[in-house]
């Protein structure tokens, strides 16, 4: 019930109890096993702090409407010209893919949408085609995008990554492992992926979760045709947030294309110096902002990162007339990771399993270095 768009892409030794080596050996070998127990030593102290990081402010479990009953298919809705469009890469296209898969997932099954979903992958070895099957959306696409696309030539001729030249060892293995702010140039490549019948394209984060019943009808309400102009290509929620954005065929592409471009240059080892990155919200004011080249979305496409408060009895309530909620790594530090978890496993989706939302430090540094994990689920607490 969905669509797969494939592109393929001892040593062995003796000694002598009789040697002279042997002291030198047996040094060497002990030598090395208190290096590696160091390391263990250190990543465990690093784990161990990661997981009081997250717990800075302690409240209850959140209180929410009960939406784990799923949309009939006869409600979803389906404008026949609007794309969702998600984007896993690196680490989210692994041990953080039940995170897209939830937002996708809570948009179909709590949202009401039926139209068209776009996901756009780099590794589709953790995929569950069954899971995404039981959503009842037939218009879910997943499309295998190539791992290199970021490493196409700029404008102006120059190769965008800038692999090898480099003589930073640092900025060569962060390059080399496609870390995490040029995996996010996909983003901005949405529109050469879609069918030719969508004439709108709306971008989330993975982080998003759609959470209140039948909202994309409240979207659909508040449409995106009068906002995205010639003068204004791409719609974003409020100042230089661009975790969710709007754009339209034929009226965005270049806007995005230099947005590409300028992202994939910004984090160059040239132009990096001493940084470690320059994230693409940077990259888009410096483009957009001088001229206010940018519209605004309607207020019911806005993702919203989640306010509270405090009942009498300790209970978290959150503006329960928000669709998309963005659950950031601020949220999980503010909250506390297991509020947020309540709080998710609250909305009843089979994607989350038994997954936590919430990283640790460690976790963290694994998404921001792209590395992945070989395998792809989320270890428990980590």
């Amino acid at each position: 019930n969905f669509s797969l768009m494939m592109q393929r892409e001892t040593n062995n030794g003796s000694s002598s109890s009789s040697s002279p080596f042997r002291g030198r050996y047996s040094r060497l070998y002990s030598t090395s096993f208190a290096v590696v127990g160091s390391i263990l030593l250190i990543l465990i102290c690093i784990y161990n702090f990661s997981q009081s990081s997250f717990i800075i402010e302690t409240f209850s479990s959140p209180v929410l409407p009960s939406t784990s009953a799923k949309l009939p298919l006869s409600d979803l809705l389906n404008d026949g010209k609007t794309a969702f469009v998600f984007g896993s890469t690196g680490t989210y296209a692994r041990t953080e893919l039940f995170k897209c898969m939830s937002a996708i997932e809570s948009l179909i099954t709590i949202g009401g949408w039926g139209g068209d979903v776009y996901l756009l992958i780099d590794d589709t070895s953790c995929l569950n085609s069954k899971m995404i099957s039981s959503w009842n959306n037939k218009n879910v696409h997943i499309i295998p995008i190539n791992r290199a696309h970021s490493r196409r030539k700029l404008s102006n001729g120059t190769i965008g990554l800038e692999y090898s030249n480099s003589t930073n060892i640092r900025h060569r293995n962060l390059l080399n492992t496609q870390p995490f702010e040029r995996s996010m140039s996909i983003k901005m490549s949405i529109l050469k992926y879609l069918k030719p019948s969508v004439q709108y394209a709306v971008w989330y984060d993975c982080d998003v979760l759609f959470a209140k019943p039948n909202c994309v009808k409240e979207m659909l309400q508040q449409p995106l045709d009068t906002i995205i102009t010639k003068d204004k290509p791409i719609a974003i929620p409020f100042e230089f947030h661009v975790g969710s954005f709007a754009v339209k065929q034929g009226i965005s592409n270049a806007a995005l294309h230099a947005w590409n471009d300028a992202l994939l240059h910004d984090n160059s080892p040239s132009a990096l110096g001493d940084k470690p990155s320059t994230p693409d919200y940077q990259v888009f004011k410096k483009l957009f902002a001088e001229n206010q080249s940018y519209g605004f979305m309607p207020e019911a496409w806005h993702d919203k990162i989640i306010t509270s408060q405090l009942a009498p009895n300790g209970s978290l309530y959150w503006n329960s007339t928000v669709c998309a909620i963005h659950l950031t790594n601020g949220r999980c530090r503010y909250f506390g990771g297991d509020a947020v978890q309540t709080l998710v496993q609250s909305f009843g989706l089979t994607s989350l399993a038994r997954n936590r939302w919430c990283p640790s430090l460690l976790r963290r540094k694994f998404k921001s270095y792209g590395l992945k994990l070989p395998f792809c689920w989320t270890p428990p607490n980590f």
